[in-house]
């Protein structure tokens, strides 16, 4: 073999070589192409997945909102429901006072008023509505709507000396002033 056709051997192996990397390295980058393109499509379907389960639960949130909402207003138009009923023993009580003839005196009129408002407040209670004294105690605002003062030396200033109207508070919290007349001396003004 001539120096000529080794090098043309040489640079033939060389050529092999070369090619069989060359196909080695495009089969490696179809491989990596190929696990990629499988690496996305899974994540594709893991998010598609995700956002399924996401508005699933979505909607089952708002649906246990909308049930909630549902037996709140149901609670509460039991709970009136059963006042109400309470109530109208009462006005049958009124009523049936207003139209017995036979009223045998006023005090006995009086008397049967004076059960019928006892067996209200009593319901009252029972719902938590309660009346609060005022006569005796310091104007405060949280209580009481001054309507008028009145002078007296005798009492402390700003003392509620005639309840009106009587208050009312449900809970802890103030469902009706007492309206109030109060003690207010001239020589404090």
């Amino acid at each position: 073999m001539t120096e000529v056709e080794k090098k043309i051997e040489n640079i033939q192996v060389e050529e092999n070589k070369n090619m069989e990397n060359n196909q080695s390295e495009e089969e490696n980058s179809e491989k990596e192409a190929f696990e990629l393109e499988t690496q996305i499509s899974e994540l594709k379907n893991q998010v598609e997945d995700l956002k399924d389960k996401l508005l699933r639960k979505a909607a089952e949130f708002e649906n246990h909102k909308k049930r909630n909402e549902e037996e709140k207003i149901r609670i509460i138009q039991l709970q009136s429901a059963n006042i109400f009923k309470s109530i109208l023993s009462i006005v049958d009580d009124i009523e049936n006072a207003l139209s017995f003839n036979n009223v045998g005196s006023l005090e006995t009129f009086k008397k049967g008023i004076e059960i019928t408002v006892n067996k209200f407040v009593k319901l009252l209670e029972i719902y938590d509505v309660r009346q609060f004294n005022s006569i005796g105690e310091k104007y405060d605002v949280n209580f009481h709507d001054v309507i008028s003062t009145i002078e007296d030396e005798t009492k402390d200033e700003h003392t509620v000396v005639i309840e009106v109207q009587k208050g009312y508070k449900f809970g802890d919290e103030t469902l009706r002033h007492s309206k109030v007349i109060v003690v207010e001396n001239k020589k404090s003004k």
